[in-house]
């Protein structure tokens, strides 16, 4: 059985123009300069150029020099959020996944990323694990007091030095 969950993305809309700007989208006369969109967006203008210069997403138009983007662009800069924020991607994966270069290899992609977030998951986990077990030192300063703690400090210093000097 699968669960269907809705991701609503919720923006802080600051501006009337914006505001009108989206309410006329259904009538394809939507374009917002890249300042509206850096605002709506919560972006700096510079990361929208940026994603323009790696061809992750280009203005529908320029006009008097200023970039305008229409509901494509838009709909493509949610999408490369979501990436980024909900799927943990970097820019250079969403590029390869559906940039201009993509070639079909995004579910390996995802698999990819998948592996690394188990991989941080395990680690997160065991340093919780860690710090949950220094909290259990009973003295006054779990870190600096603890004769546990500075006798595993010790064996890695000893550790490090051993496989450090010439054998």
């Amino acid at each position: 059985m699968y669960t269907v969950k809705t991701l609503m993305v919720q923006v802080n809309l600051k501006s009337r123009l914006i505001l009108h700007k989206i309410r006329t989208m259904n009538e394809k006369t939507l374009f917002l300069s890249i300042g509206e969109v850096s605002r709506l967006f919560n972006i700096r203008p510079s990361a929208l150029r940026y994603y323009e210069e790696i061809n992750l997403l280009l203005p529908a138009s320029r006009h008097a020099g200023r970039r305008y983007y229409g509901e494509k662009e838009l709909k493509r800069l949610v999408l490369i959020q979501l990436l980024q924020h909900s799927g943990h991607l970097t820019l250079s994966d969403i590029s390869a996944v559906i940039g201009k270069e993509s070639k079909g290899g995004t579910r390996g992609i995802l698999q990819e990323r998948i592996e690394g977030l188990g991989k941080q998951i395990e680690t997160a986990h065991a340093a919780k694990r860690y710090l949950e077990h220094r909290l259990t030192c009973p003295r006054q300063d779990p870190v600096t007091e603890c004769p546990v703690l500075d006798a595993e400090v010790s064996g890695w210093l000893v550790k490090t030095l051993a496989d450090s000097l010439p054998g």
